[in-house]
């Protein structure tokens, strides 16, 4: 029987896993800021960003594949455009399984070969605009270093798919122990963002090799698969990619919608702004995006089981694992929101020039909560496999580009900008829309017994899965 239990060792390890990718940043920021100048900083943060731009060519495959990867895993003997199948049946259909895992390799294929056709030439040529030559080898490979990245983030998507959540943070924590190490031997060592740039590319190689392995291992997937032979598997996987991309289409018009939300700004930033004051706009960004991905890791974790959930029907399951994970992601937002604020003049003592004003970072973190809130929601309706809110989504990040640009570059507001533009706009429909139609229509229950009642469950998943069994 293939089914997916989400365990204390897999909790343990999200957090473990989410603990490097933010040591990696929080490890090396110190060096980043004594090492680099000013406006190598802020080209780091352009980096990241033109390379998130990349990232978006996975078009939402990454979710449509995970989620569809969940279901026949689980039982289901074939997918659907839209809706689930409910079934009883919990065996995996290891042909239907084998070509799912075919057609998501052939896709992260051509995805990798048209983001080094972009990076090469529209990348380089911005990266030239806004920094001339001299960084340019840098640059070169770090866009090799997200081409690997890309071309085998496939292997997130099957690990995810199929609940084995340890092993995917095993693969990361590989990653980002690899890029460290190198990132501290090569900034010490003199060579600054070139350094930098090395490490990240051969971190992705560690993430490769590691996934492969674990995913391989797992419940015997690699000797199942080696046992089944799959005939006219070409054509089966192309049908399949048809039935996957009538939502991952959708899906990837909300990943573009969340790349502009939070990483649009930082290049309106350094071209309306400049370098110097994009390096703490973006170190603002990354603090509050490293507290919503660590608040949410409960969430993330228990995903694929409210994906299973929903293929059985078991709304009870499926509410309980909600409730408990949202609220878990207030409590520990909120938390580290305070602890964060109480640090922030320690960044000041490390890099003074570096400003970063104490009531800019809280709407930030105001900003980042209520996008975090909206998403988590939205990513349980896709358990469903539908996914009504895209629409929503590219209107709002589209509005909130418009009207971080015009703020900025006409009524010349400054970084001020940036944050207030993206809230006005979430608070207009998305960040209330999507908590309303979990809560109050597919869940059945008001916004005082949602939340007492994810209080109650966290309370019980605490205490039994830590408190007692330490006993």
């Amino acid at each position: 029987m293939s089914t997916i239990r989400i365990k204390t060792e897999d909790i343990a390890w999200s957090y473990i896993g989410n603990f490097f990718r933010v040591a990696t940043n929080i490890l090396l920021l110190p060096l980043i800021l004594n090492f680099l100048s000013t406006d190598e900083i802020g080209l780091w943060y352009v980096f990241a960003s033109i390379g998130q731009i990349v990232v978006l060519l996975d078009f939402g495959f990454a979710a449509a594949l995970s989620r569809n990867i969940s279901y026949i895993w689980c039982g289901a003997d074939s997918l659907s455009k839209e809706d689930v199948r409910v079934i009883d049946n919990r065996q995996t259909n290891w042909q239907s399984f084998k070509v799912v895992l075919k057609t998501c390799q052939y896709i992260y294929v051509a995805i990798s070969l048209v983001a080094f056709l972009l990076l090469s030439t529209v990348g380089t040529w911005y990266i030239i605009r806004v920094s001339g030559n001299e960084f340019l080898l840098s640059w070169i490979i770090y866009g090799v270093a997200v081409c690997i990245n890309l071309l085998y983030s496939y292997y997130t998507s099957f690990l995810r798919g199929v609940g084995a959540i340890a092993e995917n943070n095993y693969a990361g924590i590989a990653s980002k122990v690899c890029q460290i190490v190198l990132s501290l031997v090569l900034l010490l060592c003199g060579m600054g963002l070139l350094g930098v740039s090395i490490a990240y590319l051969v971190s992705g190689f560690a993430l490769r090799f590691v996934s492969w392995y674990c995913f391989y291992k797992y419940e015997g997937i690699g000797k199942a698969l080696k046992s089944v032979n799959v005939t006219g598997i070409y054509r089966q996987a192309f049908d399949m990619f048809k039935v996957i991309w009538y939502n991952a289409s959708k899906d990837g018009l909300v990943t573009i919608s969340n790349f502009l939300c939070t990483q649009a700004n930082t290049l309106i930033c350094s071209y309306v702004i400049g370098l110097s004051a994009t390096g703490s706009f973006g170190l603002s960004i990354q603090l509050a995006t490293i507290i919503g991905t660590i608040a949410s890791i409960i969430f993330t974790s228990f995903h694929p089981a409210m994906q299973e959930a929903a293929l059985h029907n078991d709304r009870q399951a499926g509410f309980r694992y909600l409730t408990t994970s949202m609220m878990a992601y207030v409590y520990m937002y909120v938390i580290m929101s305070l602890g964060a604020l109480v640090l922030l003049p320690v960044i000041h003592w490390l890099k003074p020039e570096l400003e970063m004003d104490p009531m800019v970072f809280v709407v930030i973190l105001l900003h980042m909560f209520i996008y975090y809130v909206y998403h988590l929601f939205a990513s349980y309706i896709s358990t469903f496999n539908r996914l009504p809110y895209t629409t929503s989504f590219i209107v709002t990040a589209f509005a909130s580009v418009i009207l971080s640009f015009v703020l900025a570059k006409y009524m010349e507001m400054g970084m001020w900008a940036l944050i207030i533009a993206p809230v006005v706009v979430s608070l207009a429909y998305n960040a209330w829309k999507w908590p309303y139609h979990v809560i109050y229509e597919l869940c059945g229950s008001n916004l005082r017994e949602f939340m007492q009642q994810g209080t109650i469950n966290l309370r019980s998943y605490v205490a039994e899965r830590y408190i007692h069994k330490n006993r």
